[in-house]
């Protein structure tokens, strides 16, 4: 977001306006290990498709998670298991009772996502 003040010399210039203005202080709260491989199911195109931590968070279909161990000298490990926990509003720590279907939540066009893009 840019927002307009006046300098010192009384010429216009353009400023960014800090998360801080928007309401965007507190620190979004990740039940799961965001550590993993964050994937979520779209349905028109039948993939799993990888997302960031903060689509994750608030998709309301089908998610799952891809962990990778590097035990000292042995084989890799891999777990993977579908996340069936809470689901929140985007960019905030409000849980959603009645989710719908791909990311809940309201955001600018300009902000559009990879999966709800396709």
């Amino acid at each position: 977001m840019v927002g307009k003040i006046l300098d010192v010399f009384g010429k216009q210039k353009f400023v960014n306006v800090m998360g801080e203005k928007r309401g965007n202080t507190g620190k979004l709260e990740n039940p799961y290990n965001d550590n993993g491989v964050l994937e979520v199911y779209h349905e028109e195109i039948e993939q799993w498709i990888r997302v960031t931590s903060r689509e994750f968070r608030s998709w309301g279909g089908k998610r799952r998670i891809t962990e990778y161990r590097y035990p000292y000298r042995q084989p890799t490990e891999i777990s993977m298991y579908e996340y069936t926990g809470p689901v929140f509003e985007y960019l905030t720590n409000k849980i959603i009772n009645k989710p719908s279907k791909g990311v809940n939540g309201s955001r600018p066009k300009s902000q559009s996502t990879y999966s709800e893009r396709i």
